[in-house]
């Protein structure tokens, strides 16, 4: 069952439309100065259905523990390299502020050191992905990729997953290191 609290979106949106131009300028930049890969590039057209439709793999989710709240479980088996999500929220400036103390940000992929940077912001709104819980040894990985015009954040498939088989990925060193609380990696 889905949680009351948290608005579910197909697909990443702006925060407004200001935030959308800036976002859309810097990747436009981007592309000309070729940040993205041609494998991002690729990666964009060769799942362009399922970022267009907002597709999701059958999922559920489900209680982990009392630690860890919700997990996302496979509903269906899911092959290696498949398309399993898209990491959704809201696309906003990325404050110090909201670093320390939400947990459901991903550092939107598309700016240098020294630009403004943005992040995806699914703490109130996003998918399934907001729940995909953290390992060291994850059944998933995280790929950004570029697709008209906009950079998106694709959950793939690292092995082939069960049905029954609970959903992770590594967050990566950056994302304990900037919470406030003294959080640590089970």
């Amino acid at each position: 069952m889905w949680p009351q609290t948290i608005k579910y979106l197909k697909q990443p949106v702006f925060e407004n439309e200001k935030i959308k131009q800036a976002v859309l300028k810097q990747n436009q930049k981007m592309k000309k100065k070729h940040f993205f890969s041609e494998e991002k590039l690729f990666l964009g057209q060769y799942f362009c259905r399922e970022i267009e439709k907002g597709l999701s793999r059958k999922l559920a989710l489900k209680p982990v523990s009392s630690v860890i709240g919700l997990g996302v479980f496979a509903l269906e088996k899911i092959a290696h390299n498949s398309f399993v999500t898209e990491f959704t929220g809201i696309i906003r400036k990325r404050r110090w502020r909201l670093v320390r103390h939400n947990m459901y940000l991903m550092r939107y992929p598309n700016a240098e050191p020294g630009e403004e940077s943005y992040t995806i912001d699914a703490e109130k709104d996003g998918n399934f992905s907001r729940f995909i819980n953290h390992s060291f040894d994850p059944n998933l990985d995280i790929v950004s990729v570029y697709y008209q015009e906009q950079v998106r954040v694709l959950l793939l498939a690292l092995k082939d997953i069960e049905i029954g088989e609970q959903l992770t990925c590594n967050y990566g060193d950056d994302y304990w290191h900037g919470l406030a609380k003294k959080v640590r990696p089970l």
